[in-house]
């Protein structure tokens, strides 16, 4: 399966709450108003990843799938519901059916916190770094989940393989996201689990630790800073360093954390 963002069924987008002054994502969940729920997916909403030959033909479908399956399969995967996917073990294409912000199945699965879904797709052989059209990896989306059950999720991912170090279009990583949520339990592992780097940077020059502030997670922004201190002199695309930030904001919360 190709790890370039693909077509398409439609459910839900991940973007990080931020202002506006710092240039990251916005939004959220997506509008409720457009944003797809498991019970409109249907056929017509479904592709699959264009493979080499096809992206040589300037061409992509389902193939030999059938729209309905994929469609069914897609939803028990953002549903949790495991019966429901054991048909790709008869049918393992459908692994690189997407939808329309081209998240396969388990993109949807663990951004649902459905753990046991997310195993038997990985086990059947998910591509675990593959992007959506945000260029967001499995492991992203298992960010912004604050069900019980993300940072296992989060787990399961990483020592399956997947890297949480790539960064998606706008440079942010998992961590960014995780600590922009105020996802301790997912922090907590990418921190001291994984080891991430705590000091990578957006595009827009943010770090976890300014995702986590412009957000006010106290908590967050404490084991960052206890974890590595020098976060603290790592300035943003204006030349302020996280207290002037702070101040400027008037985030009295993370000017009394990081006196």
């Amino acid at each position: 399966m190709s790890t370039e963002a693909g077509p398409e069924v439609a459910l839900l987008q991940i973007s990080l709450l931020v202002g506006p002054r710092c240039g990251a994502p916005q939004g959220g969940m997506g509008d409720e108003d457009e944003a797809f729920t498991a019970s409109e997916i249907d056929e017509d909403d479904v592709e699959v990843a264009a493979g080499d030959d096809e992206e040589n033909s300037g061409e992509a479908g389902l193939g030999d799938l059938d729209e309905q399956e994929a469609a069914d399969f897609l939803r028990a995967a953002e549903e949790g519901d495991v019966a429901g996917i054991q048909i790709v073990k008869d049918q393992p294409d459908l692994l690189d059916v997407q939808d329309d912000l081209g998240n396969s199945a388990l993109h949807l699965a663990v951004l649902g916190a459905h753990i046991e879904c997310a195993r038997e797709l990985i086990a059947a052989g998910a591509e675990l770094d593959a992007l959506n059209d945000e260029g967001n990896t499995a492991l992203i989306l298992s960010t912004i989940c604050m069900a019980e059950g993300a940072g296992d999720c989060a787990k399961l991912l990483v020592e399956s393989g997947a890297d949480p170090e790539i960064q998606n279009l706008q440079g942010c990583r998992a961590i960014h996201y995780a600590c922009g949520e105020g996802n301790m339990p997912v922090v907590e592992y990418l921190v001291k689990g994984a080891k991430v780097d705590v000091r990578a940077v957006s595009n827009d020059m943010l770090t976890p630790l300014l995702c986590a502030m412009i957000n006010n997670r106290g908590s967050v922004s404490s084991l960052l800073i206890r974890h590595d201190p020098g976060l603290l002199a790592i300035a943003d695309s204006n030349g302020d360093f996280p207290l002037h930030f702070a101040v400027l904001e008037r985030l009295a919360d993370m000017v009394e954390i990081l006196l």
